[in-house]
């Protein structure tokens, strides 16, 4: 995947959302997406009661975890980070897990599951779950 790939999503609700890889300018953006996101969907994404990220833990979020890896954010119709997710692969190249984030007012609208499940360039790799 190349920083100019990019999909166009719509949700089952009618969303649209532009998924693409995490760049470093996006650090400013992703700061006020973590300002907005609740102390609970912290908690779930990250598995702790992290506060808000800091410079270095945006730049980790942003960067590329490893070669089986990939950071990707997804942006709303407003021009604001609708999601973020970092997914990691195996060692073989045929499973991943992901840690998404999604922006509370996108909640129960169908963002989730286009943004990360169907669409991820490491499908395009061999990735079967």
């Amino acid at each position: 995947m190349t920083l100019l790939d990019r999909e166009r999503l719509v949700t089952r609700t009618g969303v649209r959302l532009e998924v693409r890889a995490a760049r470093p300018e996006d650090e400013r953006a992703l700061a006020a997406f973590f300002a907005k996101v609740t102390p609970e969907d912290m908690r779930f994404r990250f598995l702790s009661t992290l506060g808000t990220p800091g410079h270095d833990q945006l730049l980790a979020l942003i960067e590329t975890p490893s070669a089986d890896g990939e950071s990707l954010i997804a942006w709303g119709e407003d021009g604001a980070v609708a999601a973020t997710a970092v997914l990691a692969g195996d060692e073989t190249g045929e499973r991943a897990e992901a840690a998404i984030l999604l922006r509370g007012d996108l909640k129960g609208q169908g963002s989730a599951g286009p943004c990360w499940s169907g669409w991820s360039p490491r499908r395009g790799r061999g990735v079967m779950r």
